[in-house]
C-alpha cells in the first residue's frame, strides 16, 4: 500500500486516507490530500470536492522525499551513526 500511495502522490493525485500508520505521517491534511475519520462520509465528500484546489505541485513535491535517492541517503546516514557508535 505503501508504494500506491506514493506513487498517486508522485502523479499530483492528492490521497484521502484514514488517519492511521504510516498514512498519517505520509498526508498532510489540505496540502497533499485529506485525513478523514472512520465513518465520516460528509467529510469524504468535503474532500472529494475540495481536492481540485490542492497544488498538483505540492502534492507531488511531498512524493519526492521517497525517492530511490533521498531514501538511500536516508539509510546511509542511519547506518553510519550506528557504525560511529
Amino acid at each position: 500500500m505503501f508504494q500506491s500511495a506514493i506513487e498517486a502522490l508522485s502523479q499530483g493525485c492528492p490521497l484521502a486516507v484514514s488517519p492511521r500508520g504510516f498514512l498519517k505521517e505520509l498526508v498532510i491534511d489540505r496540502v497533499n490530500g485529506f485525513q478523514i475519520g472512520a465513518g465520516r462520509a460528509a467529510t469524504l465528500t468535503e474532500a472529494w470536492n475540495q481536492a481540485p484546489s490542492l497544488s498538483r505541485r505540492a502534492v507531488w513535491q511531498s512524493a519526492t522525499q521517497y525517492s530511490e535517492l533521498n531514501m538511500v541517503k536516508s539509510f546511509k546516514v542511519a547506518l553510519e551513526a550506528v557504525l560511529d557508535d
